[in-house]
């Protein structure tokens, strides 16, 4: 019998008892819907977990700090390192130059941050000024709500002009909607505000663990790094460089570039030092990606259950359908049917009642999973490899409680199974 054939008349099966197999399908679409919905919820905090560890700059990226005396590891280098105190210097913005010009990075940039008193907030008396370049807006993933951003006319001759955070502009700026234009004064200098930078409110949809830097970022006030150099930094030291990369090998390749192009800036005098990914955080964040693997398959042992129930169902449904078709298979054998031609039919009705329910788990998962990030406010997606988890669940499943149904269907006496019911 041919594989179309069979199709058509297990459909055909299938339809002539509606409820009966509404009922049958019912334990598979839950049995799906449970396990890729699991699924999808514990790949989506994986995915939320590293994208907040991405973003915090975590991955493949290092910070370059001058080395103090009090980083040393023994007396020995402490010694020596003041020996070569003369021909030491900290990390300035010529050495931020050089690493961005020579560097292949995805980010670079250098920040300068001090406090100063507030002249124009009726609140409070204090602001952070930060002095930094355009790179550091692009990796925090900040957002121009109004006005410009820095260019390079701003840098090259450390114009005196500010982007203010969407925080500390809505707290003391009472929302001005024409406050790009005016004029802040800062301490002792006076700069122009040429834009406000804020967050997307997709960008908050998502596991943030440094929710509270962000916080801090968007009530500060942000210059020109060159700016920041003339009137914060008369030896024009920088406090930081922060250099992302694309992978691990380009990371390896930048930080070792780095390394030796500082050392030509210094004088061979290695008066910097790397601060890699914070490990702690790193290693926490490993154990809990270990752990939700962990739960992942806990969860599906238990979500699988209801598959089986389901299969259990299919099981029962297939052997009363023996006893009520029984006509049927006896007129198929007495007419050429071979025992194959029978245990293929009966199986392929499995396939095909586990393949519907499967397709309807897997709509209605869909569904379930669009609430749950709606109502949790995370980037929860529906993967491909969940789907393909849970349609080869049902199909095992299927394959499984068809067989034995299909395999006595298959020796059915032909002459027994013609007079059943007289």
């Amino acid at each position: 019998m041919l594989l179309g054939n069979n199709v058509r008349s297990s459909l055909t099966i299938i339809l002539s008892h509606k409820i009966r197999t509404l009922l049958t399908l019912l334990g598979l679409i839950i049995g799906v819907l449970a396990v890729v919905s699991i699924f999808s919820a514990v790949d989506g905090v994986k995915a939320a977990i590293n994208t907040s560890v991405g973003n915090m700059g975590w991955d493949n990226s290092f910070t370059i700090q001058t080395k103090t005396e009090s980083n040393s590891e023994d007396y020995s280098r402490w010694w020596k390192r003041r020996q070569d105190s003369r021909e030491a210097k900290p990390i300035n913005i010529n050495d931020f130059y050089t690493l961005k010009e020579k560097l292949d990075a995805k980010h670079i940039y250098a920040m300068i941050s001090t406090t100063l008193a507030d002249k124009n907030s009726k609140y409070s008396r204090w602001v952070q000024i930060k002095a930094t370049n355009v790179d550091y807006f692009i990796f925090k993933k900040y957002y121009l709500l109004q006005g410009r951003s820095f260019n390079n006319l701003d840098e090259r001759k450390e114009e005196n002009v500010c982007l203010i955070g969407s925080g500390f502009w809505k707290k003391n700026m009472d929302s001005d909607p024409n406050i790009v234009g005016q004029k802040l004064t800062l301490g002792d200098y006076r700069y122009t505000v040429i834009g406000i930078i804020g967050e997307e409110e997709a960008e908050q949809q998502t596991l943030d663990f440094n929710s509270w830097q962000r916080h801090w970022d968007l009530q500060s006030i942000f210059i020109p790094l060159s700016t920041g150099v003339k009137y914060y930094s008369p030896n024009r030291e920088v406090q930081e460089i922060y250099v992302k990369s694309d992978g691990p090998s380009q990371f390896l390749y930048n930080k070792n570039k780095a390394r030796q192009l500082l050392l030509i800036n210094h004088n061979m005098t290695e008066s910097f030092e790397f601060v890699a990914e914070p490990e702690e955080i790193l290693k926490f964040t490993q154990q809990l990606n270990d752990m939700l693997r962990k739960w992942n398959t806990i969860l599906m042992a238990i979500a699988s259950v209801s598959l089986f129930v389901g299969g259990i169902g299919l099981f029962s449904t297939l052997l009363i359908s023996i006893s009520e078709r029984m006509n049927e298979i006896g007129i198929r054998k007495s007419i050429g049917a071979s025992e194959l031609d029978i245990f293929s039919l009966l199986l392929s009705e499995a396939i095909i009642l586990t393949l519907i329910g499967s397709v309807i788990g897997i709509l209605i998962a869909k569904i379930v999973v669009v609430l749950i990030s709606s109502a949790m406010k995370l980037p929860l997606v529906l993967p491909f490899n969940g789907i393909l988890v849970g349609l080869g669940f049902a199909i095992t499943i299927g394959v499984l409680s068809g067989l034995y149904p299909a395999y006595k269907a298959a020796k059915v006496n032909p002459i027994e199974a013609v007079y059943y019911f007289d």
